[in-house]
């Protein structure tokens, strides 16, 4: 009864497979909930008959691998569900004897998003290959030995002119030989941390064979290359960025520590300072991408709220279309929308999208000018970064006003069902607890010493003296399962600390690594203590109402004896034959 309890509201999809003949003897509800099929449609037929494997080769190794070693662990197969859709499952199974006869169980978890992640990381990795191979950044390799790094393997195109030198040449030499003296001395601590990290970011000046003096940024990367440790650096030219390197260190700072609304704040007010724009939006694109609502804009050098425009017709839709864009003058003329939406003659624009961690496009970072704006840098990779950050930003937002919302819902939720949870942690043997729960129990943490208490404690401050065996015999239960879906249930009585005994309903549920150890439980109390009083009051009044009918049934007999009697005599003393009839 109790596998058939625990196979049945397992929250993960469980099949019974005769061993006999291959046809489904049961499922449980998550099978149905997440395949749509109804037990009538699976119960007494075949997988084949049903057609729920995609694949019928798969199919037959899964059969063979069970009828040869008894189980199959993380099999993945595909899947069909009722409504054609297919997914991808990890099949764990095993053969077990129930009533003496043996079934297949299986437990199954889908993990389709899981590889679609997987297979979307690696064509993100292939792009970001293809992309190194035809940057316009700088591209070197070379070998990694004992010694340090080693001769150059290979070198693009980027990578030669911004050195000054051919690829056969680079070729023959190491990372040392182009150091100037102030890397020489830097390269040891540098060199440290890619070993320890697997990556490093730095600046340093160059002097190139025709001694020109460059500033350039580097970021190296070990991987391994045809089983071997090898570095990876990409480097840029930034000789002409270093004009405004106050002005973007300034800039970042101010970005650096907070995010949400207060983030996008601080952008606005930095580009604006930075670029001495007149105008600085950060906006999120309406879902018909018609419209642009301002989520932080400086104008003027004051803050606007409530502010939204039409895409259409601005330099915005560009932007919108193509990423980056630049009008270093004549931004009216060529959009003379922008003229009748801002009142302003704007001459300069600078427009970046706002991307989410999907790589959707869900805002807008729009720069505008009086003047003609002539950074002096190529301000694309500058603009690139703060773009992430405010699309970070934006997505951050969101998902926290969700979680919010979310956390709001579940804690009206437990509230109306009177319901907190806990932690047990083997480890440390402690309990880990939280308001709510104290909230429950009419104490707070700070009277309790903090979150974590003791078994001890707990039992000898809040149990019912008389429901501690109970309590005990629970909690060994739960310390000795060996079952991944071991869940306990059971009543005891708890005192509050203002003295009041109130009823619990207790759930646990035991938490195993992935090596199969016991490491904590999860555990729900609900306070159950008026429902424990209408059954009381109710069974009260059943043993009264017992009494009642009792007692009335003996005295009415009683009154019907004593007019049975005399009933008697006066049949014995009438005289008329008549009346005896009656009588």
């Amino acid at each position: 009864e109790k596998f058939v309890t625990l196979f049945k509201k397992n929250p993960v999809p469980l099949t019974l497979v005769s061993v006999a003949d291959g046809s489904f003897v049961d499922v449980n509800d998550n099978f149905v909930l997440n395949t749509g099929f109804s037990r009538d449609d699976i119960i007494g037929k075949k997988a084949h008959d049903i057609g729920i494997f995609l694949n019928d080769s798969e199919y037959l190794k899964f059969s063979k691998e069970i009828r040869e070693n008894h189980a199959v662990n993380g099999l993945e197969l595909q899947c069909r569900t009722k409504s054609g859709d297919i997914r991808v499952c990890r099949f764990t199974t095993s053969i077990v004897i129930i009533r003496g006869v043996p079934q297949i169980l299986s437990s199954i978890e889908d993990i389709t998003q899981y590889k679609q992640n997987e297979n979307t990381v690696r064509e993100r990795e292939e792009r970001y290959r293809l992309i190194m191979q035809n940057a316009y950044e700088g591209i070197l390799v070379n070998d990694l030995t004992p010694n340090g790094p080693g001769t150059f393997v290979d070198a693009n195109e980027s990578a030669c002119n911004i050195l000054g030198m051919p690829r056969e040449e680079l070729q023959s030499k190491k990372l040392i030989d182009l150091d100037t003296p102030d890397m020489k001395v830097r390269a040891p601590a540098i060199m440290k941390e890619i070993l320890k990290n697997g990556h490093a970011s730095f600046q340093t000046n160059y002097i190139s064979p025709d001694n020109q003096e460059k500033f350039i940024d580097i970021s190296v990367s070990l991987f391994t290359l045809n089983k071997k440790p090898t570095m990876l650096s990409i480097i840029r030219d930034i000789t002409n960025q270093k004009a405004a390197e106050s002005a973007l260190n300034a800039m970042v700072t101010s970005m650096v520590g907070i995010s949400g609304k207060d983030s996008l704040d601080r952008i606005t007010d930095s580009i604006s300072e930075w670029l001495f724009a007149d105008c600085v939006m950060i906006g999120e694109i309406s879902p018909d991408k018609e419209y642009v609502q301002a989520l932080s804009m400086v104008f003027d050098g004051k803050r606007v709220a409530e502010f939204s425009f039409p895409i259409k017709g601005t330099p915005c839709e560009k932007t919108l279309k193509h990423g980056f864009t630049f009008f270093p003058d004549s931004l009216s003329t060529i959009y003379p929308e922008t003229k009748k939406i801002t009142g302003r003659d704007f001459q300069g624009y600078i427009g970046s999208q706002l991307k989410n961690s999907n790589g959707e496009i869900t805002g807008l970072m729009c720069i505008v000018s009086n003047n003609p704006i002539n950074p002096g840098i190529s301000v694309k990779e500058i603009i690139g970064i703060i773009a992430g950050k405010a699309g970070a930003d934006i997505e951050l937002a969101h998902i926290e006003q969700v979680l919010l919302e979310n956390q709001r819902m579940l804690a009206e939720t437990m509230d109306m069902a009177n319901l907190v949870s806990w932690e047990y942690i083997f480890s440390s043997q402690t309990f880990v607890f939280n308001d709510r729960f104290y909230a429950m129990y009419g104490t707070t943490a700070e009277r309790e010493g903090g979150y974590h208490m003791d078994a001890e404690t707990y039992i000898r401050e809040f149990v019912y003296p008389a429901d501690i065996p109970k309590v005990i015999e629970e909690a060994s239960k739960s310390s000795n399962a060996i079952d991944p879906n071991f869940i306990s249930v059971f009543e005891h009585r708890f005192i509050r600390r203002d003295g009041e005994i109130r009823h619990v309903s207790v759930q646990v549920r035991a938490i195993f690594d992935e090596h199969g150890t016991l490491i904590k439980t999860h555990g729900a109390n609900q306070d159950i203590t008026e429902r424990k009083l209408i059954e009381e009051a109710i069974l009260k009044a059943n043993r009264q109402l017992n009494l009642l009918s009792s007692i009335t049934r003996h005295d009415i007999l009683n009154n019907i004896s004593v007019f049975y009697g005399y009933l008697e005599l006066l049949e014995m003393e009438s005289e008329n034959s008549g009346t005896s009839v009656y009588i």
